[in-house]
């Protein structure tokens, strides 16, 4: 499944008003050069290339971004930590729009934040880092705050503790829109995608966790004393040798887990979630195609460290067949389970959005077991639209995507989800509105006029239109296009705009 968010929180995030603008390599040759040279408030922008360099914001709250993005500006770290947070840097402390590459550290392989900094890290492809210990893509420890929103964060290693991302020592980091895939943590390693650890709590939120290796926590792993709030992130397709191939809770972590979509994720012991000596609360969540030798979608365990675990308003495969729950431990089996196919999209490809048939569709708690709903589902939809909150990541909602690879003249399927029997046209403009406009009908995010339409036809009784249109073999990789769709004719009853769609060609 493709994101436009990325680029979107690029492009809105660049118009924001600075005091001076610095570029690099103009001003200054390096990108250190010019944040020593820098005061509080500056812009830093670097212009395309790839910068063989070791960063470190000293504390200072300026913005580092690149002038296209992270596919035309790279930072290479040579084997060293790429860029550093130690400063007590705040919110206003900005790192955007690069590829972060090639680093090495024990901590921290691409990005570190320790020492009670908090920066914002957003839109950015964290990518080919290695740490020694922890934190192959990113760190947060000691007490650091992060927000870390739209990044991709892909193909780090970790030696021991959090292939794409690390958590500990009191870090409470805001991990919320980002891709999190193919990371790994070593052989005995814990956390492919995030560990969490020594009494931290992180927000981790709307995120696609997949594709992830670990000895345990294949997706997520919880540990000593964390408390994670896991909210609306699809988490897939993680593998693990021995527990917890979507998510592990151990040793006195307790994680809320609520309106997750956990599915296809492989492990010895809890192919979705395992308990180990913990006690944890699941609710509003899809577990699905998840498998194990023990215990295909939960395991608890063991009787030496007895754990808890807590489910309602879930729909869970086999439903207590499949949870496997040892001596001396505990299975609270709350109100509102169900042991009914979700009815994905498309599950074989990927598309875990909800149909409207599907059981999961208004079958959640809105109380959420008196944790509190996430406000937006796994893309940024709203949450409970039609009064009851639904099952699973996805809230369905008026909204369109697509599917496939964006080449020069290959096909992708545009998929538009809304209310059955609505005519759909497709728009593309010529560019983004940095402000979008409230129109009565949903905010419209494209210029006005339209730059090409489409009639794509009418919402089937599924509540999902499937389209392929071929991309023009004249589009360049690396240019972008912005689609949204109209549903339903201007002026019914009901008729609405949907999100915004951001094509970049590859």
């Amino acid at each position: 499944m493709k994101s436009s968010v990325i680029l979107v929180a690029f492009v809105l995030f660049s118009a924001t008003a600075v005091s001076n603008i610095i570029y690099v390599p103009d001003d200054y040759s390096t990108i250190q050069g010019a944040i020593d040279a820098s005061v509080n408030g500056d812009a830093l922008i670097v212009r395309p290339g790839t910068y063989l360099e070791n960063i470190d914001f000293t504390g200072k709250a300026i913005t580092v971004r690149s002038e296209s993005g992270p596919r035309w500006c790279t930072i290479d770290g040579s084997q060293s930590r790429v860029v550093t947070f130690r400063s007590g840097e705040g919110t206003d402390s900005v790192l955007m729009g690069f590829t972060i590459t090639n680093g090495g550290a024990q901590h921290g392989g691409g990005i570190c934040c320790k020492d009670y900094s908090s920066p914002t890290i957003i839109g950015n492809t964290i990518s080919g880092n290695t740490a020694y210990d922890d934190g192959g893509g990113i760190c947060c420890k000691d007490f650091s705050c992060p927000t870390i929103a739209n990044n991709i964060i892909t193909e780090n290693t970790a030696a021991i503790e959090g292939g794409g991302l690390s958590c500990t020592t009191n870090s409470a980091p805001s991990i919320s829109f980002n891709v999190i895939s193919k990371n790994t943590s070593g052989q005995y390693g814990m956390g492919g995608g995030i560990f969490c650890s020594d009494s931290s709590s992180p927000d981790i939120a709307n995120n696609m966790v997949s594709g992830n290796d670990a000895h345990s926590g294949g997706g997520i792993f919880c540990l000593f004393s964390s408390s994670p709030t896991i909210l609306s992130n699809v988490i897939a397709g993680n593998s693990v040798s021995s527990s917890g191939g979507g998510i592990f809770c151990t040793v006195d972590s307790e994680p809320a887990i609520i309106n997750n979509t956990i599915v296809n994720n492989t492990a010895n012991l809890g192919g979705g979630v395992g308990c180990f000596s913990t006690s944890s609360v699941i609710t509003n969540t899809i577990l699905w195609s998840n498998s194990a030798t023990s215990g295909p979608e939960i395991w608890i365990g063991e009787a030496s460290n007895p754990a808890s675990l807590t489910i309602s308003h879930s729909d869970v495969q086999g439903g207590q067949s499949s949870v496997y729950v040892d001596s001396g431990c505990a299975l609270n089996w709350g109100a509102g389970m169900i042991d009914s196919d979700p009815l994905f999209v498309d599950a074989a490809q990927g598309d875990v959005h909800l149909t409207c048939l599907s059981p999961c569709y208004g079958a959640g708690d809105n109380d959420a077991a008196g944790l509190g709903l996430p406000s937006e589902d796994f893309e940024g939809d709203p949450r409970v639209v039609h009064d009851t909150v639904d099952i699973g990541a996805d809230e369905f909602f008026c909204h369109l995507y697509f599917m496939g690879d964006p080449l020069p003249g290959n096909t992708v399927n545009v998929r538009v989800a809304a209310i059955p029997g609505q005519d759909v046209t497709l728009y593309r403009g010529n560019d983004l509105l940095h402000n979008p406009h409230w129109t009565g009908h949903g905010y419209l995010y494209i210029t006005w006029p339209a730059a090409a339409s489409w009639s794509l036809g009418r919402i089937p009784q599924r509540g999902v239109l499937r389209q392929n249109i071929t991309l023009p073999p004249s589009w360049v990789p690396g240019d972008s296009y912005h689609f949204q769709a109209q549903v339903g004719q201007w002026g019914n009853t009901y008729s609405w705009l949907t999100n915004l769609m951001t094509l970049t060609v590859e």
